[in-house]
C-alpha cells in the first residue's frame, strides 16, 4: 500500500507533514511501528482536524480514559463500504482509527475505498446521472447523538434546538424537526459526487454510496424519484472493485480523508478485536452545506 509508511514518533513535525501530504495525494495514511495508543491519537488527530465530534450512538463505547475516540462497531460481522455519518450533514472531515488488539488471526481487517479510483469506474451513463442530480437522505436521530455530532451536547433540548437552527442557511437542502422526545428529523439533499473535501480540494470524488445503510433511513433523488437499482449495484461494484485491506498489528495508526476514502470491515471470528476510532473536523462543528 503505498500509503504506509513507519516512523520513531508521532509528535514529530515530519510525521505530521508526511501524513498531509498523504492525506493530500491519497486520501490516507497509515502508520506502522510507532506503537502509538489511543491518547496519543486523539491528540495527532486534533492536530489535523482541531474539532472533535462526540459520538453518542448505542453501539460506540467511548474509551475509559481518552475524551473522543470510541471503540469500532460491536460485533464480529462484515461491514460494508460506508463513509462515516456520510448520509448526514454531519460528516466528519477526518477519521482515524487506532489498533489496541487486532484479536483474530485472521479476519477483522478494515476495508478502504478512494473515491476517486472509484469514480472511474463508474459506467458513463451512471457517472453522468450523478452529476446531474443530488441525492436525499431521510432519517430520524436520537437527541443525544445529533447535539453530541454539532457540539451542543451541554445544551437543553430547547437551546439546543434553536442552536440547531442558527446553524442551517437556506442553501443547505436541510430541512428538520424535532418532536417533545427530541428525536431529529432529517431531510437532507447531497451530491454523490463531489469536489468537497477538505484535504485534497478539487478533485472529483465518488463521495457517497447511496444506499440504505442506516436502520429507518430512505433514500431517493432529491425530487423525491426513485433511483433506480442499476445505480446501486453500478456504485458498489465500482467500490467493490477499488476495495483494498489495513491488516492490523497492535499500535498501527490509520488516517482517512472521509469525503474522499470509504472504509468497512471483515468478518471475523471470536470477540477480541479492539480497534478505536476519532472523527473530527478541520472547522468548528457544524452542518456541511450540500453542493447546489
Amino acid at each position: 500500500m503505498e500509503t504506509e509508511f513507519l516512523g520513531e514518533s508521532l509528535k514529530s513535525p515530519s510525521t505530521l507533514r508526511r501524513i498531509e501530504l498523504a492525506l493530500q495525494t491519497d486520501g490516507l495514511a497509515v502508520l506502522r511501528g510507532f506503537d502509538a495508543d489511543v491518547e496519543q491519537v486523539v491528540a495527532l488527530a486534533k492536530k489535523l482536524a482541531p474539532s472533535l465530534l462526540t459520538d453518542h450512538r448505542v453501539e460506540r463505547e467511548p474509551h475509559p480514559k481518552t475524551f473522543g475516540a470510541y471503540r469500532v462497531n460491536p460485533g464480529n460481522g462484515e461491514v460494508g463500504l460506508h463513509f462515516e455519518l456520510g448520509p448526514t450533514p454531519f460528516r466528519p472531515d477526518l477519521v482515524a482509527f487506532v489498533c489496541v488488539d487486532p484479536g483474530p488471526t485472521t479476519g477483522g481487517a478494515t476495508l478502504i475505498c478512494d473515491g476517486r479510483k472509484a469514480l472511474t469506474r463508474l459506467t458513463p451513463e451512471v457517472r453522468d446521472l450523478l452529476e446531474k442530480r443530488r441525492i436525499r437522505y431521510r432519517l430520524a436521530i436520537p437527541q443525544p447523538v445529533w447535539q453530541g455530532f454539532v457540539g451542543l451536547q451541554d445544551m437543553e433540548l430547547p437551546e439546543a434546538i434553536e442552536a440547531l437552527r442558527s446553524r442551517f442557511s437556506p442553501s443547505d437542502n436541510i430541512g428538520f424537526s424535532v418532536d417533545p422526545s427530541g428525536f431529529l428529523f432529517l431531510q437532507y439533499a447531497d451530491a454523490a459526487i463531489t469536489h468537497r473535501s477538505t484535504f485534497s480540494d478539487g478533485i472529483p470524488l465518488l463521495s457517497a454510496i447511496v444506499a440504505n445503510k442506516y436502520v429507518g433511513m430512505t433514500v431517493s433523488f432529491a425530487d423525491g424519484k426513485p433511483i433506480p437499482m442499476a445505480v446501486f449495484d453500478d456504485i458498489h461494484r465500482a467500490m467493490t472493485a477499488e476495495e483494498e485491506r489495513i491488516q492490523w498489528n497492535k499500535g498501527d495508526v490509520a488516517i482517512l480523508d472521509n469525503y474522499r476514502v470509504a472504509h468497512g470491515r471483515d468478518a471475523f471470528s471470536g470477540t477480541k478485536r479492539e480497534v478505536y476510532t476519532v472523527m473530527a473536523n478541520r472547522r468548528a462543528p457544524r452542518p456541511q452545506h450540500a453542493a447546489a
